[in-house]
């Protein structure tokens, strides 16, 4: 069975207002708190999620131990057809 990978960031990247502060992503996504995740590439995101849901696949949700890219990813959460994931389309308008 295939296998995607979602890895969360322990903290926020350098270019953001709230750079080096923790996500706390893990804890939020485990309480529930956490469900939407921005990822590029909609229409590859699209067929992944569509082989999750007919059972396909799985998709493993991972965060960085350390520094994102260069430390190892831990598992969170293993998702299946039978947790309900799914996607969404997000656009932006520019005026």
């Amino acid at each position: 069975m295939k296998t995607y990978v979602i890895t969360l960031s322990r903290y926020f990247p350098a270019n953001h207002s709230k750079a080096g502060m923790p996500t706390d992503f893990k804890e939020k996504f485990l309480k529930g708190e956490k469900i939407h995740t921005i990822r590029l590439n909609y229409p590859l995101w699209e067929k992944r999620i569509e082989e999750v849901q007919g059972g396909k696949a799985v998709l493993s949700i991972r965060q960085w131990a350390g520094k994102p890219g260069h430390s190892k990813q831990i598992e969170i959460a293993r998702l299946t057809a039978k947790d309900g994931a799914g996607i969404q389309k997000l656009c932006f308008l520019t005026a």
